[in-house]
């Protein structure tokens, strides 16, 4: 093989092996008329969680699948004044499912977070917050 031949082959295979390890993350993004939201009630097992308070007249969702198998999926429901936001799968284990979720709510917000692995990042909220945290950090 000739040199410049081997290198090529070296870095395609160095490129291939870079986008396996790093695969690009799917998301979706869901939006919520915030203006009867009063409360956010957030379950995920793993995958950080961050709110952030706004005065906008949407609520949004971002969802960040980082490693989502197809029995794996978020359910985001508002039901009358509350946001529910539950990382779900259809088996018995959570595990291989990691998923990171982005919420942009009112300021005036009361949080109810259960996260099992992963940081909990909450900014520019006023409310009452109600917090599990297994692994990782708040702030």
């Amino acid at each position: 093989m000739k040199p410049s031949a081997y290198v090529f082959f070296i870095l395609s295979l160095l490129i291939c092996g870079f986008s396996a390890a790093f695969p690009s993350a799917d998301s979706e993004t869901k939006e919520f008329d915030a203006k009867n939201i009063k409360a956010v009630e957030v379950t995920n097992n793993s995958g950080s969680i961050h709110v952030i308070g706004s005065d906008s007249d949407k609520a949004s969702l971002l969802i960040e699948k980082i490693k989502a198998p197809e029995s794996c999926s978020v359910n985001a429901v508002q039901k009358e004044s509350t946001l529910t936001v539950k990382v779900e799968k259809s088996t018995s284990s959570l595990s291989g499912c990691e998923i990171n979720l982005t919420l942009n709510v009112p300021k005036n917000i009361n949080l109810k977070i259960i996260n099992g692995s992963g940081d909990i990042v909450i900014r520019d909220t006023k409310g009452d917050l109600d917090y599990t945290l297994g692994n990782g950090d708040i702030r």
